[in-house]
């Protein structure tokens, strides 16, 4: 006996011609695209239980990505939410309704703007980034269903036509939970040239599916690639991406160097040290510590890996493939809302969460006890899930001569320079400073 059917539309599905896993479909998209930006958006319907499978969904794949509908207030810190080597931005309603959260790949130099002349009660982000010396303006918003649609469009209309003047290059993303069809969307777009990249529909709630999550811009050459897919993390909505033409250089994978303890033996580590400081007889320092790091790089030898957009801790192999068929199963009963198809989707929804909440119990059953007993280290790893509050993990990027630079020596030297030599351009005369002669004040 399964459960009961929502009552789905029994149309195809747009993506009867894509992959139905959500990570190859993106993934294919990366490798296809790998300089360019790719930003997404989806309706997530509360964030809290989700962010372990959507931070796997956006690393790597995503440079720029909005959240709406996140359901969560000051309660929940920024840490629980953060990804790593991406900028976090939020605005919070409450937990039962609203919200945005932003996603910046720390490569793409730019900048939240606060000062933006909207509303309080419109949820909306606008974050300022520029890509080969051109500057856009990205506007992120979630308009609530209650809101009436003239309201929101006139407020967001009002705020537009101060920002069109500052920025050439404009895009909107987001929930507008309205359809292009609408005459209030259609005069919309047609004062600020907009044009919208997402055309397929979005939204299945209703028996008839309902393009609302939309993508406008008043560039729309500037982009390709536009897609919506099928996340299985959202109740009724589709995430919806688009590939910005332009190409930019993403700042190098960071080196890091550690010892392989894998097959380190101590016994046979301290026997050999004694031997050798037996033959040697080291009469100083410097000499027992070559013998010292000569064994401990025989035993323990130093290797090298390059960083870059991490799995969680917890994160295993069992687990990704079961969200991938998870993902895979809701495609097919999008395709054919049969029982059947419905029942198999059910059940590895379930098992998904099941395995993940198994998951986490056996990752912090293998943590190591003697960071439990070390107060530094216990409050190192459980504050950021308890505040905000701590070291910026943010890295410095300068735009030179239309170049990214991220080595962090250069950004010195270039720092540098640059207030070294910040007075030589001003036209000021050296024996005179604020009306005060040195010349004559040396013969007085």
């Amino acid at each position: 006996m399964v459960d009961s059917i929502p009552n789905y539309d029994k149309s195809k599905s747009i993506l009867e011609s894509s992959n139905p896993d959500i990570y190859v479909a993106l993934r294919q998209q990366r490798l296809k695209y790998p300089k360019n930006l790719i930003i997404g958006h989806l309706n997530i319907n509360s964030i809290r239980n989700k962010f372990i499978f959507l931070q796997d969904i956006v690393k790597s794949n995503l440079d720029i990505f909005l959240i709406s509908e996140t359901k969560i207030d000051s309660s929940f810190p920024n840490k629980q939410f953060q990804i790593e080597c991406y900028k976090l931005f939020r605005l919070d309603r409450n937990s039962n309704g609203g919200g945005l959260l932003l996603y910046v790949n720390e490569d793409i130099p730019g900048k939240l703007i606060t000062n933006f002349n909207f509303p309080k009660d419109i949820e909306i982000l606008c974050f300022e980034f520029t890509i080969r010396n051109k500057k856009w303006l990205l506007i992120g918003i979630y308009k609530p269903p209650i809101k009436s649609n003239l309201t929101f469009i006139e407020q967001l209309s009002k705020s537009l036509d101060f920002y069109s003047a500052t920025y050439e290059n404009i895009i909107v993303i987001g929930d507008f939970n309205m359809t292009l069809d609408e005459n209030i969307m259609k005069e919309f777009c047609s004062t600020f040239d907009f044009k919208s990249l997402i055309k397929e529909p979005t939204c299945f709630q209703s028996t008839k599916p309902k393009c609302i999550d939309l993508i406008l811009t008043n560039r729309s050459n500037s982009f390709m690639s536009n897609s919506v897919i099928e996340t299985g993390l959202s109740d009724h909505h589709k995430l919806t991406s688009t590939v910005l033409r332009t190409q930019y250089v993403k700042g190098n994978p960071k080196t890091i160097f550690y010892r392989d303890y894998k097959l380190f033996d101590s016994g046979k580590f301290q026997e050999k040290i004694n031997i050798d400081i037996t033959n040697k007889n080291p009469q100083e320092y410097d000499s027992l510590h070559s013998i010292f790091l000569e064994n401990l790089n025989k035993y323990a030898p130093v290797k090298k890996k390059k960083v870059r957009y991490n799995n969680s801790p917890f994160m295993t192999k069992d687990l990704r493939k079961a969200i991938m068929n998870r993902s895979k199963f809701k495609n097919k009963f999008c395709k054919n809302k049969s029982p059947e198809n419905w029942e198999l989707f059910r059940r590895q929804r379930n098992y998904c969460v099941k395995l993940l909440r198994k998951t986490k119990m056996e990752y912090f059953k293998t943590l190591d006890s003697k960071n439990l007993s070390d107060s530094r280290k216990f409050w190192k790893s459980v504050k950021p899930l308890f505040s905000d509050k701590g070291l910026n993990s943010g890295k410095i990027i300068l735009n030179e001569n239309n170049e990214l630079q991220t080595n962090e020596s250069i950004i010195a030297e270039t720092m540098n320079n640059y207030f070294v030599n910040i007075t030589s351009t001003l036209d000021l005369k050296p024996d005179i400073i604020q009306g005060f002669n040195i010349e004559e004040n040396r013969e007085t």
